[in-house]
C-alpha cells in the first residue's frame, strides 16, 4: 500500500515561513472559512472555551482566536515550539489520557497527511470526553478537481496537489468514507459545510489557484445545492456519544 513519507512532510512544514501565505489566495480563503466555522460552531453549541481543554491537532501553532487551554500537536516542531503545551507527535498516536479534552480542532487538511485516517479519528474519540466536540476539515475526493481521474470519489487515494506554489502529495477521502469512520469511532454528526465548490471546477479547467479562488464567493449560494457535493473542502462538527 502506498504511503506518505511523514519525515518529508515534517521537513517541509518546518521550512515553510507562513502556513497561510498572503499571496496564496486559495488557502487564505480556506483559513477564513475555517475560522468562521469554528467560532459559529462553538457559539451554537453554547460552549465556554475559557474553561475547557482544547486539542489543536496538527495545529502549526494556530489557535484561530479561540480562548481556552490549548494543547498543540504537530509533527513539525518549528511550528509549535513557541507554544506552551506543545507535543511533537502524529495525530495517529496522541500522548494524552482517555476523556481528557472538551474540544478537538483538526483543520487545515491535517488528516489528509495521515496514513491511517481511522486511527487518527479513533484517537480523537479516545481523548475526548463524552459529548466532546470534534471539528474536522479535509480535502475531498469528490471534488470537481478530480473528475475523470482515478481519485474521483474514491474512499481514499493519494493525489498530487499544490501548496504555496509547490507540489504536495496528500490523501483525499470521500465524504461518505470520513462520515463512516466518524460513526465507527462513536461520533454523531452535527453539521457539515462544503466550500471551494465553483473554484474547484475552475481549478480543474485552468490549474490556476489564485484565479480559481476568485469564484469562491459563489460558495454562499452553492453550498445549499446538489453541486456542493463536488467541493474541494469539507468542514464538519461531530459530538462523541455518551
Amino acid at each position: 500500500m502506498d504511503k506518505l513519507n511523514q519525515e518529508e512532510v515534517s521537513n517541509f512544514y518546518n521550512s515553510v515561513e507562513d502556513i497561510w501565505p498572503a499571496n496564496d489566495k486559495w488557502h487564505r480563503y480556506t483559513r477564513k472559512v475555517i475560522e468562521k466555522y469554528i467560532h459559529q460552531t462553538i457559539s451554537t453549541e453554547n460552549l465556554l472555551p475559557n474553561d475547557m481543554k482544547i486539542l489543536n491537532a496538527g495545529s502549526a501553532g494556530e489557535e484561530y482566536s479561540v480562548q481556552g487551554e490549548h494543547y498543540h500537536v504537530d509533527i513539525a516542531q518549528e511550528r509549535i515550539k513557541h507554544r506552551p503545551n506543545s507535543f511533537v507527535t502524529s495525530i495517529e498516536n496522541l500522548p494524552f489520557s482517555d476523556n481528557f479534552f472538551d474540544i478537538c480542532i483538526c483543520v487545515g487538511s491535517v488528516i489528509n497527511y495521515c496514513n491511517d485516517a481511522l486511527q487518527a479519528i479513533s484517537e480523537f474519540s479516545r481523548v475526548l470526553k463524552s459529548n466532546g466536540l470534534l471539528i474536522l476539515e479535509f480535502d475531498s475526493s469528490n471534488s470537481f478537481e478530480y473528475l475523470f481521474t482515478p481519485a474521483f470519489s474514491q474512499s481514499a487515494h493519494i493525489i498530487k496537489t499544490f501548496y504555496d506554489g509547490t507540489e504536495q502529495r496528500i490523501w483525499v477521502y470521500s465524504n461518505d468514507y470520513i462520515e463512516n469512520l466518524l460513526k465507527t469511532a462513536n461520533f454523531t454528526m452535527k453539521n457539515t459545510k462544503n466550500f471551494h465548490i465553483a473554484s474547484s471546477l475552475f481549478y480543474k479547467l485552468t490549474s490556476l489557484s489564485n484565479i480559481s479562488s476568485k469564484f469562491s464567493f459563489l460558495d454562499k449560494w452553492l453550498h445549499k445545492t446538489p453541486l456542493s457535493k463536488f467541493s474541494c473542502n469539507v468542514i464538519l462538527s461531530v459530538v462523541k456519544k455518551t
